[in-house]
């Protein structure tokens, strides 16, 4: 049985202004054993019914709030913001109808990620799961930036962000796909790091020339081989695949070290080697001369 609003609403009312009240001790407990028992409903609450609407507390209040109990309720704040997550980015799907929701849920996710952060910091049985939790963000993060480029999607692309990890497993297989080769990069600019290439081993220094390489064109020029896969793919799996990372693949995102890009590097590299070494081997032939 979920807690109703106006008993939620009275138990906020003894933790964050009376807590001089000798029942501010029993509510406060109330709220933990409710947090365990319907986090969403609880914390949902808080936010959007107690913070946003009713404005009943301040800002640096619930903030402070929030970090001093963290290592208590994580259980609940991790469940909070993966649901928090999801309708972050249908919302951002409506952003001209949900202008302010967006903007409001933007501010609870900063206030949730502060105390993730230091859940992570600390050695602490939620350690993991906050670590996880934090992850989801940055690609939901990448993920409303897509959104805001008038990408079509032409599946449930939320399955796809909610199983992310699962999509991205084979991901980097769809560099091979003839569609990227408008996206090669120069062969010219890597043949002089042919030591690293042919080793499979990419120094550090390489991995810093290859940002460089990275310019917003060459970015975009990626981006937009990603988008046509998403919106005209033949076979569905590539284009959740593609969707996938063109999600991971943001402003938030160091590209030089992602494996889709590296892979596409190596593609680069031994496509127009073997074409050398065939137009060599051609050229040289005693037929090449008749």
């Amino acid at each position: 049985m979920q807690p109703t609003e106006q008993v939620l609403v009275t138990a906020f009312n003894h933790v964050f202004h009376k807590k001089n009240d000798p029942n501010a001790q029993f509510f406060t407990y109330q709220i933990y054993h409710l947090l365990n028992k319907n986090p969403v409903k609880v914390l949902e609450t808080l936010f959007f019914q107690y913070y946003w609407r009713q404005e009943a507390v301040s800002h640096s209040t619930l903030k402070a709030f929030l970090l001093k109990t963290a290592p208590y309720i994580y259980p609940a704040i991790i469940k909070f913001s993966i649901s928090l997550e999801r309708s972050y980015v249908l919302a951002s799907l409506e952003r001209n109808f949900f202008t302010e929701q967006i903007r409001f849920i933007s501010q609870v996710r900063n206030m949730i990620r502060e105390p993730l952060e230091i859940l992570c910091v600390d050695k602490h049985p939620g350690t993991a799961k906050a670590r996880h939790v934090l992850k989801i963000m940055k690609h939901t993060d990448n993920m409303v930036q897509q959104l805001r480029d008038n990408l079509r999607i032409p599946f449930e692309f939320v399955h796809v962000f909610e199983d992310i990890e699962h999509h991205l497993k084979e991901a980097n297989q769809i560099a091979d796909l003839q569609c990227f080769k408008c996206a090669y990069f120069d062969y010219e600019q890597l043949k002089h790091h042919a030591m690293d290439l042919e080793k499979n081993h990419l120094s550090p220094f390489f991995i810093s020339y290859l940002e460089q390489l990275l310019t917003p064109a060459k970015k975009e020029q990626i981006k937009q081989v990603l988008k046509y896969l998403i919106e005209y793919h033949q076979i569905p799996q590539q284009g959740k695949q593609a969707f996938a990372l063109y999600m991971t693949l943001g402003d938030h995102t160091p590209w030089q070290k992602h494996p889709f890009i590296l892979r596409l590097v190596y593609n680069s590299y031994w496509y127009n080697k073997v074409t050398e070494i065939i137009e060599s081997s051609l050229s040289t032939s005693p037929s090449s001369g008749n």
